[in-house]
């Protein structure tokens, strides 16, 4: 089984943790954001497997970062997973009613972080920001709408960090929040900054 890891680096350039992602053999620019829940569910599996229970430790003593979707939080009691070792990463599409709200609440009683992926400030994200520990906003979206959206996200989680695939200056205002971080490579980051309160 193939599981993807990439380092999520401090400002310091200390290693914090990893993000795991789905990897197929032979497909390269896979579009999982674009597959129907159940497609995304089978990946979350398959990265929880290989990377958790079937395989070798690929991230000892370290956090690591899982995307899940609400289909799959709301229909497995037990994740499988250590609250102390991974981040519940909840999906851009993730559709924010009752029994998510309920289910981040009792993730969160039993020690999980929760990350909210790809912040753009919808209805349902916003409704969530509630139960985030940290929100990951994609770089372009951030060089389009500004500081402004780093105000809306830091308006109830504890950190931010956005991220995109070519790092480039922010503005003046963005900066004021802004310490260098990334995700990726020391010299190929994906995750351009992170932003803490």
């Amino acid at each position: 089984m193939l599981v993807g890891r990439q380092g999520i680096f401090t400002a310091s350039h200390e290693l914090f943790g990893y993000e795991l992602l789905f990897r197929a053999p032979g497909r390269t620019g896979l579009r999982i954001d674009l597959w129907n829940q159940r497609q995304q569910d089978r990946a979350t599996e398959h990265v929880i497997a290989a990377a958790l229970l079937d395989g070798p430790d690929i991230a000892p003593s370290l956090p690591v970062s899982i995307n899940f979707t609400r289909s799959y939080l709301v229909a497995h009691e037990d994740l499988g997973c250590d609250p102390a070792k991974v981040i519940v990463e909840i999906v851009e599409s993730a559709f924010a009613d009752s029994a998510l709200r309920d289910r981040l609440a009792d993730l969160r009683g039993l020690g999980f972080r929760i990350a909210l992926d790809d912040f753009r400030g919808t209805r349902s994200q916003l409704e969530l920001l509630e139960y985030a520990d940290f929100v990951k906003v994609d770089y372009r979206d951030l060089r389009e709408r500004g500081p402004q959206l780093v105000e809306l996200a830091r308006s109830g989680v504890r950190s931010l960090s956005p991220s995109g695939s070519r790092p480039a200056p922010l503005s003046r205002s963005a900066r004021t929040w802004a310490s260098t971080s990334t995700r990726g490579t020391r010299s190929s980051p994906r995750f351009s900054w992170i932003v803490a309160p």
